[in-house]
């Protein structure tokens, strides 16, 4: 207030998902420990209408890419909460995540040497490359795919493509999709391409490292 803002408060995650679909804000502030709704669901859940959303947590979380990718938020703040903090987060300062290159995989490098073991380089590299093209057209699909049960059927077709390749960060929000009774709204979309992007960035990788030969998002 003090800072010149109208707040709305709410005491539960019910009453932040109503107010935040009844109303229009230009940041929402949501605290992990709330009473009813875990929090990272609840920021998962907003309808954000183009709001900020930042994570409020008094545990020791990183604020970089990988956590704010995880929670689907633009910041994590750890409380107590600064007023420079907080003020950066309400004015829209950029405040950038640090950020790396996709790191290594040892459980999606194990999974490819079983399968080269097993079946030979060319035929692994030919699933790989079925499935990079595969996590490419994903989102596109399920975004394009009008009907509820459809999506869900193809989130359950791509997560068991990806799990063969310890693809868990896609796995989990693909599961979340195969499970939400409309389908999987916008949020949930992104988070999902977000998630793919990642997966074929780790799978190139791994690729790589256990001696596939990997070009222009194909592997050979």
């Amino acid at each position: 207030n003090r800072m010149g803002c109208r707040v709305t408060e709410a005491a539960t995650g019910q009453e932040a998902l109503a107010a935040a679909q009844e109303g229009s804000f230009d940041a929402i502030l949501v605290d992990l420990g709330l009473p009813d709704i875990a929090g990272q669901e609840v920021a998962l859940r907003l309808a954000r209408k183009g709001a900020r959303v930042a994570i409020l947590t008094a545990d020791m979380v990183r604020d970089d890419a990988e956590t704010r990718r995880r929670f689907g938020v633009d910041r994590v703040l750890t409380k107590p909460v600064s007023p420079r903090m907080l003020a950066d987060f309400l004015t829209g300062a950029v405040v950038a995540a640090p950020s790396a290159s996709p790191p290594a995989s040892p459980a999606v490098e194990a999974a490819l040497r079983e399968d080269i073991a097993s079946l030979g380089a060319d035929e692994t590299a030919g699933i790989v490359a079925a499935l990079l093209a595969d996590l490419a057209a994903a989102v596109p699909d399920l975004q394009a795919e009008p009907n509820p049960e459809e999506r869900q059927k193809l989130a359950h077709r791509l997560k068991g493509a990806a799990s063969n390749f310890r693809l868990d960060d896609l796995c989990a929000v693909l599961a979340r999709i195969e499970t939400a009774e409309d389908g999987a709204d916008d949020r949930l979309l992104a988070q999902a391409r977000a998630a793919a992007e990642r997966a074929g960035a780790t799978l190139e990788r791994a690729a790589a490292q256990a001696g596939l030969q990997t070009a222009a998002g194909s592997t050979k």
